[in-house]
């Protein structure tokens, strides 16, 4: 499933939580790209075609979710 392809070391977490929004967005953005290159089935099964742009930008969106909602949050105080 989607969310254990997406799980990613503590320390990943504790970064993008550090980081300011627009720079955590960006970070994100990396992530997704990595995932997106490790499982490239996903592509298919997050898009609408072969291109890749729809499926990192749902991608994107969903480890943004899981940074936002992991249990560091609870630790780090976030603008």
């Amino acid at each position: 499933a989607l969310a254990e392809m997406i799980t990613f070391p503590p320390h990943i977490y504790t970064k993008a939580l550090q980081l300011p929004a627009d720079e955590r967005i960006r970070f994100a953005g990396q992530l997704a790209a990595q995932v997106l290159k490790k499982h490239p089935q996903l592509i298919a099964k997050l898009g609408v075609s072969s291109d890749p742009v729809p499926a990192w930008n749902t991608l994107r969106n969903v480890v943004m979710r899981h940074i936002e909602h992991h249990p560091a949050d609870q630790n780090t105080s976030v603008a």
